[in-house]
């Protein structure tokens, strides 16, 4: 981590821990080095949940969520906000072999079918089937909803 701090980089991604030790060659250059970028960034980057990981609200649970929604986006910086954690979307359950990504899936905006993402016969990745009660049209208006917490 000293390499890094060394550099001017002032913060980092959680789920960057696991990079901060890396190899580099002789010439004291790294494999993944970008020779265009001559200074880092100084704004942090927050985020609770992305693309390749269990949604905030499986993870750490559905009553949690919002605590750390407002801890993410109490902290200085960039907060960022994965398709769907905005309303609590939790992964799929799923059993299927077929499906190895439990946390992708459509914007659940009503009731309709299809999640009202899209008015076609299917979607491309699969709709969670709590899409009838958690879903952006349901927690319009409710005071203490996921959704009113941003």
């Amino acid at each position: 981590m000293e390499f890094w701090l060394e550099r001017g980089v002032d913060s980092f991604r959680i789920d960057a821990v696991t990079f901060f030790f890396e190899t580099h060659y002789e010439n004291g250059t790294f494999p993944d080095e970008d020779s265009y970028v001559d200074k880092p960034t100084d704004a942090a980057n927050w985020q609770a949940g992305n693309h390749d990981n269990s949604r905030p609200a499986t993870h750490i649970g559905e009553k949690r969520v919002d605590m750390m929604t407002m801890i993410v986006h109490a902290m200085p910086g960039a907060s960022v906000t994965y398709n769907g954690d905005e309303i609590g979307m939790t992964d799929m359950d799923t059993d299927s072999d077929n499906y190895r990504d439990p946390e992708r899936m459509p914007m659940q905006w009503d009731t309709s079918e299809n999640a009202g993402f899209s008015t076609g016969n299917s979607t491309w990745l699969p709709i969670n089937p709590n899409y009838k009660y958690l879903n952006v049209q349901t927690q319009r208006g409710v005071a203490r909803s996921t959704l009113n917490i941003y």
